[in-house]
């Protein structure tokens, strides 16, 4: 799978991207760019969406995330 390859590459920056939000920093992202936010745990029991045609590779790898394919915009406290 593309994407598991594409985050298991990009851990630093995932990594960075949590700190910042730990440190008062608000996270935005479009389309695919959410996998990126889903991977550093900062979803997880909250609503995102994504590009549909990456929908289903984003629910196999983040189950515990609210995916909504029906909307361009979802916002979360902070994200």
């Amino acid at each position: 799978m593309i994407m598991v390859r594409s985050l298991k590459r990009n851990q630093e920056l995932i990594d960075w991207i949590r700190e910042q939000y730990k440190g008062g920093a608000e996270l935005a992202s479009i389309c695919t760019g959410a996998f990126l936010v889903a991977a550093t745990g900062l979803l997880e029991g909250k609503t995102c969406s994504t590009h549909w045609n990456a929908a289903n590779d984003f629910r196999r790898m983040f189950p515990n995330i609210n995916l909504q394919t029906d909307k361009l915009i979802a916002v979360e406290p902070g994200i």
